[in-house]
């Protein structure tokens, strides 16, 4: 049993993508994403690339996710 995560949720990310092979849209599963899959990590150029599995050919795909990351809130003084 891995690790799932909500992506679709937690960041927004699409529930469909087209496939740059066979050009059909696929689910990306970002709702239950296995963590344990792939590389998920934040690269040193805030990005992170997600692996989707196309259901209609099984080409591989990458999907890119920039990361920003700024202040939430400031402290009342």
């Amino acid at each position: 049993m891995g690790h799932n995560i909500d992506l679709k949720w937690l960041l927004g990310l699409p529930e469909f993508v087209r496939c740059p092979g066979c050009k059909e849209l696929t689910p990306t599963d970002f709702d239950e994403y296995d963590i344990d899959c792939g590389e998920p990590q934040v690269q040193s150029d805030k990005k992170m690339f997600l692996d989707i599995q196309c259901r209609h050919c099984e080409a591989e795909i990458k999907q890119e996710v920039e990361i920003k990351v700024g202040k939430l809130w400031e402290e009342k003084r």
